[in-house]
């Protein structure tokens, strides 16, 4: 306790004493997920768990656990038969939270919406003028907010607080089934979503920073597309993607472009088809 690394000791160690069902359930350090598809399956893994964690002397307390549930909180977020969803706690929480007043109060704000950023595919540019805000000297932000705080802050923090109670169920992602990723640029920012049978899996977007604002637009579409190849990276590694873009010099086997030459990095590894919209 109170050590740096106190957390990577403790998953390891609960990765090692479990390390017989690993395949079949979820932990990140005390918490541990079991799925099962079937009622005797589920049984038999559970028996197996507990099992496991009485033989190298752990303890499980039953009132602070969920047992034989089809719907539950997981990570701070809602697990259900059909997919993925806000934890309705949380969101209820953010609705709950004032305007802020100082720059330590926005930064927690966009932080606890950030959490759930894979939810929501115009978060950037919903949110522009709170992270804008966001980057504010330390000392000046907090001796003089409300000089910077604008209509258009306010409006943004609204919007957000409405962007974040829609209801938004994403599809768990299948690594047998192609995956489809669609994506958009903008002067400020790229936006992104991965789809799976018209489902969406998760959304991504982000502001671009001053050198990038500055790409030219096919430039841009293919930051687009690179960004979401490395930070869903472990998901679509491997996988059939089928990417649609509306830019045909995107899609050309020669390529020119020293920046895109250099994107290419991340696109190999997996079976990638370009199509046109």
């Amino acid at each position: 306790m109170g050590l740096a690394n106190s957390p990577d000791w403790a998953q390891a160690t609960m990765e090692e004493v479990l390390q017989d069902v690993l395949s079949d359930i979820e932990i990140y350090i005390d918490d541990i997920a079991i799925f099962s598809k079937t009622w005797k399956d589920h049984i038999q893994l559970v028996s197996k768990v507990l099992r496991l964690l009485q033989d190298n002397g752990f303890t499980v307390k039953p009132e602070k656990c969920e047992w034989a549930v089809q719907e539950t909180n997981f990570l701070g977020c809602w697990f259900t038969p059909d997919g993925l969803k806000q934890w309705h706690k949380k969101i209820e929480a953010i609705q709950k939270l004032a305007k802020p007043k100082t720059l330590k109060q926005l930064r927690a704000f966009v932080g606890v919406v950030n959490f759930y950023k894979l939810f929501y595919h115009c978060r950037a540019h919903i949110m522009g003028p709170l992270t804008d805000l966001n980057g504010l000297d330390k000392y000046e932000g907090q001796r003089n907010f409300s000089k910077y705080w604008t209509t258009a802050h306010e409006k943004a923090f609204e919007d957000t607080k409405r962007m974040v109670a829609k209801e938004v169920l994403l599809s768990y992602p299948d690594p047998n089934k192609p995956f489809t990723i669609e994506t958009d640029a903008s002067d400020t920012q790229i936006g992104a979503v991965i789809l799976q049978d018209n489902k969406p899996v998760a959304f991504h977007s982000r502001k671009l920073t001053g050198a990038q604002s500055r790409y030219p637009i096919p430039d841009k579409e293919a930051l687009a597309i690179v960004e979401v190849l490395t930070v869903f990276r472990s998901m679509l590694l491997g996988a059939e993607i089928h990417i649609k873009t509306d830019h045909m010099n995107l899609t050309r086997d020669v390529i020119k472009s020293q920046r895109l030459l250099n994107w290419c990095l991340p696109c190999q590894g997996s079976d990638i088809n370009f199509e046109l919209q």
